[in-house]
């Protein structure tokens, strides 16, 4: 048996249901696409700052990368240590006011299969899960196809 198969006999939630709207409280999340990293990386920073003079802890505010080699960019990008940036992979457990989930995109390819995709829908959703209060989902170019239910479930930024 495969992994999928094997979730499958033993009752496990394959796939989280990211349409259903009662998953979380409070505002609907932010969903924005970019055309580049750093115009993402761009209104990250912007945004935190925003944040941070309107009073928010820094140490409230999280950031989580698909890629580990653009870390580095980020903290470039956002200039304030106090902020937890890192991947998806390393946020297990942990909870911030606001979350922002960057470059999605980066997590799907087109030739993954099943088991792959429910892998990484289930990495979204723990980074979903993350964000007490606010949920910014951002990404480039076009949504993956696993996460288009995120189109009638957030509010958009263009």
């Amino acid at each position: 048996k495969n992994i999928h198969d094997q979730l499958v006999a033993e009752g496990e939630l394959l796939n989280p249901d990211i349409e259903n709207p009662w998953m979380r409280s409070g505002p609907r999340p932010l969903l924005a696409k970019f055309r580049t990293m750093d115009d993402d990386f761009n209104h990250i920073q912007s945004r935190i700052h925003g944040l941070i003079q309107d009073g928010i802890s820094s140490s409230q505010i999280a950031v989580l990368s698909a890629r580990k080699n653009h870390i580095s960019g980020l903290r470039n990008s956002i200039g304030i240590d106090e902020i937890v940036i890192d991947t998806f992979y390393q946020f297990k457990g942990l909870e911030y006011q606001y979350v922002f989930l960057a470059e999605v995109q980066e997590l799907f390819r087109s030739d993954m299969g099943q088991d792959e995709v429910s892998r990484k829908l289930r990495l979204v959703y723990m980074g979903m899960t993350r964000a007490r209060e606010h949920l910014f989902i951002n990404y480039r170019g076009q949504l993956p196809t696993p996460l288009t239910p995120l189109l009638k479930n957030c509010d958009h930024i263009t």
